[in-house]
């Protein structure tokens, strides 16, 4: 969804008051839709919270943990973005081994792109740093 990922755009750069303004719009029409498209509403809600967390703001950590728990699967980014926001580092050992699991399927030229991508590189650094 292009206004989540304004926001989000917007969280990575700093701009916490226009990420945060984008994340609950994105997260207001996902509800009142009921959109539950695979991982965006859980995408956009940690990125609320991180962005609460920033500006030190209170979040709904019950409302984050049943988005969470509605979902079966969600990508190494969400769970480095988990990792960030809980620092709880079994998400940040699941986002990185899900990084390595997905190198094994690529050539060697796609693995070389594949680890200077600034979010896999960001796990990879931080995993290195936590072990």
């Amino acid at each position: 969804m292009t206004v989540s990922n304004l926001g989000i755009v917007y969280y990575l750069n700093g701009d916490f008051r226009k990420a945060l303004t984008y994340l609950k719009k994105s997260f207001k029409i996902q509800e009142k839709e009921k959109m539950n498209v695979g991982q965006l509403k859980l995408d956009t809600y940690i990125h609320i919270c991180l962005v609460n967390k920033q500006i030190d703001k209170k979040n709904n950590i019950d409302k984050l943990n049943d988005i969470i728990e509605s979902l079966e699967y969600y990508d190494f980014m969400i769970k480095y973005r988990l990792y960030e926001f809980f620092n709880d580092s079994s998400y940040l050992e699941d986002a990185f081994n899900e990084v390595q699991e997905i190198a094994k399927t690529l050539t060697e030229d796609l693995k070389a792109q594949f680890f200077i991508n600034p979010h896999v590189k960001a796990i990879v650094e931080e995993w290195h740093k936590a072990n």
